[in-house]
C-alpha cells in the first residue's frame, strides 16, 4: 500500500499493476542504439485498493501513453482536473469509480480529446453539475457507469450518438429521476444499437433498467 506519488519511473515500473515501455527517442533510435537508453512510458496503471488518498496530480496528464487508468476504490478526493483529462488522448479504459471525487465532468473529457477511450466508469463519487452534450463526441465509448453521483439537468440527447455503447449506469443521480418524472426515457437512447445492460434508477426503488 502507497499513499505518494512521487516516484522515478524506475522505480513505479516494479509496482504491481503498472506497466511501462520503452521507446525509440524521436529522431530515430534503431540499429545499434542500446535500448536500455530508450525512455520509459507508462502504459497501464492499476492501483485500485492500494489505499491512496488525496487529490489526482497533474502530472497524471504527462502519461501521454496511458492506455488504462484504474484508481478504483481509494480515497482519492478533490476534482477531475482539466489537465490530466486533456493528457490522456491514447487512454482506453479509466475508471476512477468507488472514491470522493468531487466537482463536475471536466470538458476535456467530453470534447473529443480521448478519441479511443473505451470504458469510463466513475461510479460511487461526489460528482455534481450536469451531463454535457458533448459527451456524444466520444465515440468509441461501450462502458459508460456514472451512477451514484449527485449530478443533476437532463440526459443529453447526444448520449444517442454513443452508438458502440454496450453498457450504461446512470441510476442514483438526482438527473435521472426528474428526467424520468418530465420527458420519461430519452427517445434519443433507442438509437444505441449495441446497449446490452441499461440502468437508470436504483434496483432499490421500482427501477427502469433492461439487461
Amino acid at each position: 500500500r502507497n499513499k505518494g506519488w512521487s516516484l522515478a519511473l524506475r522505480e513505479l515500473s516494479c509496482w504491481a499493476g503498472v506497466t511501462v515501455s520503452r521507446v525509440p527517442p524521436r529522431g530515430g533510435g534503431g540499429g545499434s542504439v542500446d535500448k536500455s537508453d530508450w525512455p520509459l512510458l507508462v502504459e497501464t496503471l492499476r492501483l485500485s485498493q492500494n489505499n491512496l488518498i488525496g487529490e489526482l496530480p497533474d502530472d497524471l496528464g504527462r502519461l501521454r501513453a496511458l492506455q488504462v487508468l484504474n484508481l478504483s476504490s481509494n480515497r482519492l478526493s478533490g476534482p477531475l482536473p482539466d489537465t490530466i483529462m486533456s493528457g490522456l488522448s491514447a487512454c482506453e479504459e479509466i475508471d476512477l469509480s468507488d472514491n470522493q471525487i468531487t466537482g463536475g465532468l471536466p470538458l476535456s473529457l467530453l470534447d473529443g480529446a480521448l478519441p479511443e477511450l473505451r470504458v469510463l466508469r466513475l461510479s460511487h463519487n461526489l460528482l455534481t453539475g450536469s451531463i454535457s452534450p458533448a459527451i456524444g463526441s466520444l465515440t468509441s465509448l461501450e462502458t459508460l457507469a456514472l451512477d451514484n453521483n449527485k449530478l443533476t439537468g437532463e440526459l443529453p440527447a447526444s448520449l444517442g450518438d454513443l452508438t458502440n455503447l454496450r453498457q450504461l449506469f446512470l441510476d442514483g443521480n438526482p438527473l435521472v429521476r426528474l428526467t424520468l418524472a418530465s420527458t420519461g426515457i430519452p427517445p434519443s437512447l433507442g438509437r444505441l444499437p449495441n446497449l446490452k445492460e441499461f440502468d437508470l434508477i436504483s434496483r432499490k426503488s421500482n427501477d427502469a433498467s433492461c439487461s
